[in-house]
């Protein structure tokens, strides 16, 4: 986004309170770009020189924002070697010289890239197997699966589909439509296929002693919350502290929430969206948190750990659904409403026995992926040819 200077909001104001005389200068002229745009002691300046302090103010950030746009869409395949992608006062970059230079920067691990794309891509078709929507979506929640279970810190962790963004600079459904992406969910419809065939009912069954609490309903309460963190203030030493200013301030803004939901003026999830919406990533849409334990702790077991005494509240409640009291807890204020209420059960292997494979294929992903991997190269005739010699008559 262009920020104004300075001298252009005063500009602004100037030409607001302009006398008449100032029309005729601007009138038409052949040249709109010497129009004045305000006197100084009769001495004009123009929008032709706005125009260049706002170029070379930004003007080279809004050039890479338009070229990193129009780079996204472009079809490199249907480019002919002429083809000119960029031109800049006068000089011109076609397709073929600027191929020609990533070439000769590297191109190793794109070759391997390929070739492990082609066997996989292969290996579907051989195999009968489909990449449809249901395998794109089951790959990339793995993939949030695994990024969820390396963040160490509760209290900040980062929503997936974010980091997906800030990472390859793509939304997530985007980023699925990418052939790296699609070759990740085709190895794994492919380990998904081999797994079913390998993993006996023993062999389930005996997962599924060994990690019967993941698999036990536990008593719970489903929660829906508004979180708000408190912002900190440096001490004396340069640390975050947070102070009692601070929480009461907080605690002010949540009692109005909590007073207007309650009576009716607000809506809950709307209330959500607007003051807590992404402050908790493991929340989902309308602030609902899912069944939460005795301990605080949700589905994810990474995900923020709800205080112990807004758990205790909600699970002395009996009518559903209850708005709790605002409290204050270690990181912020949470403001719940208490929707349901489980009891305990014991769970059966032919209840989860689909979750039970999910989950040891999950653990075993990352071996059978490889050894998916390994098998397809050694099944296949692959034959290495020279890049440098390649490179070297491309460049003629």
């Amino acid at each position: 986004m262009i920020r104004p200077l300075p001298t252009i909001a005063a500009l602004a104001l100037l030409l607001s309170a302009c006398p008449r005389s100032w029309a005729a200068a601007a009138e038409p002229s052949a040249d709109p770009t010497t129009i004045p745009v305000a006197l100084i002691d009769g001495k004009p300046i123009t929008l032709r020189q706005v125009e260049d302090a706002l170029l070379k103010k930004e003007g080279s950030e809004q050039l890479e924002e338009w070229v990193h746009a129009h780079l996204e869409h472009i079809d490199w395949s249907k480019l002919s070697d002429d083809e000119v992608i960029l031109a800049i006062g006068g000089t011109q970059l076609k397709r073929k010289e600027l191929a020609v230079s990533l070439l000769k920067s590297g191109t190793g691990k794109v070759r391997e890239d390929l070739i492990n794309i082609t066997l996989v891509e292969n290996a579907l078709v051989k195999q009968g197997v489909t990449i449809d929507q249901q395998a794109i979506d089951s790959a990339f929640a793995s993939m949030e699966r695994k990024f969820k279970s390396t963040q160490k810190d509760k209290s900040q962790q980062i929503d997936f589909a974010s980091y997906i963004q800030a990472k390859e600079g793509l939304p997530p459904d985007e980023f699925k439509k990418q052939a790296g992406f699609r070759m990740f969910a085709g190895v794994r419809a492919l380990v998904v296929k081999r797994a079913r065939e390998e993993l006996s009912d023993a062999d389930r069954m005996l997962w599924f002693d060994g990690h019967r609490a993941r698999y036990d309903q536990r008593e719970g309460v489903e929660l829906s919350d508004i979180f708000l963190p408190y912002y900190p203030r440096k001490d004396k030493d340069g640390k975050d502290v947070v102070d009692e200013d601070e929480r009461n301030r907080l605690m002010s803004l949540v009692l109005g929430l909590f007073v207007n939901i309650r009576d009716g003026k607000q809506e809950f999830a709307l209330t959500w969206s607007a003051f807590s919406k992404g402050r908790d990533p493991d929340t989902a849409e309308g602030g609902k948190l899912g069944w939460v334990g005795h301990d605080g702790t949700r589905a994810n077991p990474a995900a923020r750990v709800i205080p112990k005494q807004v758990v205790d509240l909600a699970f002395a409640v009996t009518k559903f659904p209850t708005l709790l009291q605002p409290e204050l807890g270690p990181n912020g204020i949470d403001l719940v409403r208490v929707d349901a209420h489980r009891e305990a059960k014991l769970a059966t292997y032919d209840e989860v026995k689909e979750r039970v494979f999910q989950d040891l294929l999950e653990e075993q992903l990352d071996d059978r992926t490889q050894r998916m991997m390994g098998d397809l190269r050694r099944a296949a005739d692959i034959q290495m040819k020279s890049i440098p010699d390649a490179i070297e008559q491309r460049s003629r």
